[in-house]
């Protein structure tokens, strides 16, 4: 069997996506450091050329979230069947893989990994929005530092806590004299916020925290959120998510806690946890994650870029 390597952060967001072939390969596979991972290695937005030696075709295309698949320019979605053969094999590596057709045999001959990944503390931006290469991580903290130097070793030291605490909820990027935390919810870049201003002395947190909008076709995230209450709370959740601009918040009923679903966009969730906590005398678990990337409406004013 193909010996496969995963990054630790690439890992986090694909076991979100909930398809049970790629977690049985996600379970096998050799988990890396991102940092450490190597350049020859197919992940998550790596350009890959490949031969099906069954066919003797041979073809070149991305691999990239499920959203962010598109055939015609060679966009290839992780859970598509290609896609899941390729994911973690190094350039040379050959694999067997069962597609609809039938069984196929693939071998890898070159990886080309995008150019934000060069460098691990390295982030561009395009359009004033930060381009990452996980979309998941869409709440936004800066932290501004004394220097270029002083911002790469607080990246070093938020690195270490993101690896401890956050379990690939957290990324760290060092820009210029500054440094920039990404998160998939809110508690968590509170808890890297609350440490970087005991550890980093030199450091100073700048502004509130900022949603991420995708610089092309101003697209927002939405969430999926999943609130579990007693019975007793749960019009008032439905009504307060109602107010925030979910779509027609769902309570299902069960025993003694009920669950209320709702999808909505993530600026207005923002600080909803606290809310949460508060109007439900901490009787309330919520979980959230995204769901997808909508383009904004001309009169919408939306959250500003991050």
């Amino acid at each position: 069997m193909t010996d496969l390597i995963i990054s630790d952060r690439d890992l986090a967001c694909l076991r979100r996506l909930g398809c049970s072939t790629l977690h049985e390969e996600l379970d096998r596979a050799d988990i890396v450091a991102a940092h450490e991972l190597p350049r020859n290695i197919v992940t998550i937005h790596s350009r890959v050329r490949y031969v099906d030696e069954t066919t003797g075709e041979r073809r070149r295309v991305t691999l990239v979230y499920p959203d962010h698949a598109d055939v015609a320019r060679g966009r290839v979605s992780v859970l598509a069947p290609v896609g899941a053969a390729l994911l973690g094999l190094a350039a040379g590596d050959v694999i067997t893989w069962n597609f609809p057709q039938g069984t196929r045999r693939l071998r890898v001959e070159r990886v080309i990994q995008p150019r934000g990944r060069r460098r691990a503390t390295h982030a561009t931006t395009r359009g004033g929005a930060v381009e990452f290469p996980h979309p998941e991580h869409a709440l936004v903290q800066e932290i501004k530092c004394k220097s270029a130097e002083a911002a790469g070793r607080a990246a070093r030291e938020m690195g270490s806590w993101a690896r401890q605490h956050a379990a690939g909820e957290l990324q760290v990027h060092a820009r210029e004299e500054a440094l920039m935390l990404y998160a998939t919810t809110e508690p968590i870049l509170r808890a890297a916020t609350a440490h970087a201003a005991t550890a980093l002395p030199d450091a100073l947190v700048a502004g509130p925290v900022r949603v991420r909008v995708h610089a092309q076709a101003r697209r927002v995230p939405y969430m999926l959120v999943h609130v579990s209450c007693p019975r007793e709370f749960a019009g008032a959740v439905q009504r307060d998510l109602t107010a925030r601009g979910a779509e027609t918040p769902v309570i299902l009923l069960g025993g003694k806690n009920v669950q209320v679903a709702a999808v909505a966009p993530l600026h207005a969730l923002l600080g909803y946890d606290r809310w949460l906590s508060r109007s439900t005398q901490s009787t309330a678990r919520m979980t959230m994650r995204l769901t997808e990337w909508r383009a904004v409406e001309d009169d919408d004013p939306g959250p500003h870029a991050a």
